[in-house]
């Protein structure tokens, strides 16, 4: 009897629990959010166009149409050691300018200035780094686990002299398809910041495929390394660590840095280096 006492009061603490989940969800008035500017820029002397994004914020539980959140009448403006330029308008919310018709001096801030004729406005600001960090060395090794070999690459590179400096590695295997056209695969996507180099120096695993049994002589491997500043680190973090097919992932807040909307804006420098790597003649 004890036992059938305590199973029903325990059903009927449930059933309450419920009912009160139930009154409490269905009591819930989600806000009303409109959408607001969203730009997005990332710059670099070291590159051969300036590219900023316009577009708008959709809201969460607005139901998104292609080319809905698109602003093509925005007015673009860079501005950087007194001088000023306006970027046009390209496609698909995209502005852009040829790097040679605005020079981006290292060490320069540089300020964004974005508004539309619904007079929104929006303003960032961001350092050119003076310094870029490039490629030292690299390694070949593998990790061997039961009957499973990977091939990997080691990068190295050393932690710039002064400041508090972040690093971005992009590292991309080119191939060929059947068709004669050239891929480009990420193999790596990760940034670091100074505090985790070691003794100085930082390095990195890429993981790479040494055997190719079509022929061929070498795989070619473009490793590009971008030197930063912190509003790209703490984008880009954030960015890497929510990307992924776990539809039970966190909603992540991202890092901004602009004023009167969304979005963020920053530099970078940049160099890259094309690793030629034997293949084996053994899988």
């Amino acid at each position: 009897m004890k036992a059938s006492r305590y199973t029903s009061l325990f059903g009927l603490a449930i059933i309450g629990l419920l009912s009160a989940c139930e009154s409490m969800v269905s009591n819930v008035q989600l806000p009303k959010v409109d959408p607001v500017l969203a730009v997005y820029g990332f710059i670099s002397p070291d590159e051969p166009e300036i590219n900023i994004r316009v577009g708008r914020s959709l809201p969460i539980y607005s139901r998104p149409i292609a080319g809905s959140d698109t602003v093509a009448d925005a007015e673009v403006m860079l501005y950087c050691e007194g001088r000023s330029i306006r970027i046009p308008y390209k496609s698909s919310s995209w502005y852009s300018l040829p790097s040679s018709a605005f020079l981006l001096p290292p060490g320069a801030v540089c300020s964004l200035v974005v508004t539309t004729p619904r007079g929104e406005r929006v303003t960032a600001q961001t350092l050119i780094p003076t310094q870029s960090a490039s490629v030292a060395r690299y390694e070949l090794g593998q990790i061997r686990e039961f009957d499973f070999t990977e091939d990997f690459v080691q990068v190295f590179w050393d932690d710039l002299p002064g400041g508090d400096d972040y690093y971005h590695l992009i590292a991309r295997e080119l191939s060929v398809d059947i068709n004669g056209d050239t891929n480009r695969y990420v193999q790596s996507n990760q940034v670091v910041e100074a505090r985790d180099a070691r003794n100085g120096q930082f390095s990195a695993r890429i993981p790479v495929y040494l055997f190719n049994g079509n022929g061929g002589d070498s795989l070619k491997l473009d490793v590009g390394l971008a030197t930063t500043g912190r509003d790209y680190f703490r984008y880009h973090l954030l960015r890497l660590n929510y990307f992924g097919d776990n539809p039970f992932a966190e909603p992540t807040v991202m890092h901004r840095n602009v004023e009167g909307g969304e979005g963020v804006f920053a530099a970078y420098r940049y160099q890259s280096v094309r690793l030629n790597i034997p293949y084996s003649t053994e899988p």
